[in-house]
């Protein structure tokens, strides 16, 4: 945990960061199904090249079209995280400084492997997750300093939770799956993110902080818990560098 911290505060030099989970986590496609389908691509390609003229043109429109359909498709993985953090659920205004993702318990989809024949699951193998996980973050817009952490063990549920998932697979599939509706542990994601949007966060908690120490209540309080006026004007200084280290201008000015 440690080094997990000191990578999440490398350029802040603050402790926050925000979190986001996908719980259950959707399955990882087939990593079989990927290769042939990368092999194929391959195949297209080469054939165009020799082709070249009309051949080469319309190869070319139709790896457009492949690719942003295989670019959905991986970042399908990350792209329906819930954000947990508050005031800090606009991917917009994330920009990440540094991150950390978490992988457990993931599963990979299969043919006929649910009872109905349709697309079931199985336990992905710890390399075919991180595999998935580097396929979905080569699409992201923004590059950060990144930590992955694979596990193949899945997150256990407590004995009355597992009835939360009785229309819908844990791992992602339907029901038909042979894990069944009510699982007793789900496959979890989930990610740390230093990012400026915190600083607005800290702005605003300095700012109410001010407000309220400033306040006859206010006073009255700290200064029962032991708090004199040089201990009020340094928290109040210490949330504005927060603040401002994590990109916080507008929101962090002016209240000290």
């Amino acid at each position: 945990m440690r080094s997990v911290a000191r990578h999440l505060s490398a350029r802040t030099g603050g402790p926050f960061a925000t979190v986001s989970a996908s719980l259950p986590m959707g399955a990882i496609p087939d990593p079989y199904e990927a290769s042939k389908a990368s092999d194929e691509a391959k195949r297209l390609r080469a054939e165009a090249q020799r082709s070249g003229g009309r051949a080469a043109a319309r190869y070319s429109a139709q790896e457009e079209d492949r690719e942003a359909a295989e670019r959905e498709k991986a970042r399908a993985l990350i792209s329906g995280m819930s954000h947990l953090t508050p005031g800090c659920d606009d991917d917009d205004d994330m920009e990440p400084m540094a991150e950390v993702y978490s992988l457990r318990g993931t599963r990979q989809l299969e043919e006929g492997g649910g009872k109905s024949g349709g697309k079931g699951t199985r336990a992905a193998a710890p390399r075919d997750a991180m595999t998935a996980l580097d396929a979905a973050l080569r699409h992201e817009l923004y590059h950060a300093p990144r930590h992955r952490c694979v596990a193949a063990a899945p997150l256990p549920l407590p004995l009355p939770f597992p009835r939360l998932f009785a229309s819908a697979s844990a791992d992602g599939s339907d029901a038909s799956d042979s894990r069944g509706p009510h699982p007793t542990d789900v496959p979890m994601m989930t990610r740390l993110t230093s990012t400026s949007s915190y600083g607005g966060v800290l702005g605003r908690v300095g700012a109410g902080w001010a407000r309220a120490s400033r306040a006859a209540a206010g006073k009255a309080a700290l200064q029962s818990w032991g708090y004199g006026d040089n201990d009020v004007e340094e928290i109040t200084e210490t949330l504005a560098s927060m603040a401002h280290n994590y990109g916080g201008g507008s929101d962090a000015e002016g209240f000290c």
